[in-house]
């Protein structure tokens, strides 16, 4: 096989999802065959150098060949025979769909992308976060499940954020705040 075309829905943002999937921590959250991917530079640009390992220890060389930011870009392989190019279509405010196009120039694919793959980067793109909340004062708050980043901002934002203390409800003001960062799956308990 020459080519492989998918695509997946994806209850996220096309700006979400696009950074989501050029960001190398992610990678291996939903390529199973990948564990530890880097790149030479951020942000991403042309050619932008990717490198991943594979799980039997081997490492790729890829090269941003054409990017559109926010909507598509494409990844070619080094050797310049194999390549990749998503592309994000916005179908509402929340919603986006992504197409996933991999092709060599020549012969077959070697481990062409199944419909599982992209379904997995759906879940984990999909999965609600905790975030841990910093203040001012040192303390710090890990929140319950939020979907995205922009709801637990809009939380803090309107006022309706707060945390328990020693039996109290403490609001928190957005000025109270020293930072907010998404808890990985790995640190979560």
């Amino acid at each position: 096989m020459k080519d492989v075309r998918l695509t997946v829905a994806i209850n996220r943002p096309a700006q979400e999802v696009f950074d989501f999937t050029l960001n190398p921590e992610n990678t291996p959250k939903w390529i199973d065959g990948i564990v530890k991917e880097q790149t030479d530079e951020s942000p991403t640009k042309l050619g932008t150098v990717y490198k991943n390992q594979g799980s039997d220890g081997n490492w790729n060389e890829y090269e941003i060949t054409a990017y559109e930011p926010g909507i598509m870009f494409i990844m070619s392989k080094k050797d310049g025979n194999y390549h990749v190019k998503y592309t994000l279509k916005p179908l509402d405010d929340n919603q986006c769909e992504l197409e996933y196009y991999e092709w060599v120039d020549d012969g077959d694919l070697d481990e062409p992308f199944t419909q599982d793959i992209l379904e997995k980067l759906k879940d984990v793109i999909e999965k609600p976060k905790r975030y841990l909340i910093t203040l001012k004062s040192g303390k710090e708050h890990l929140t319950d499940y939020f979907d995205n980043d922009e709801a637990v901002l809009r939380w803090v934002n309107t006022g309706a954020a707060g945390i328990v203390y020693r039996n109290a409800h403490i609001r928190l003001l957005p000025d109270d705040i020293a930072s907010i960062q998404p808890v990985g799956e790995e640190n979560e308990t």
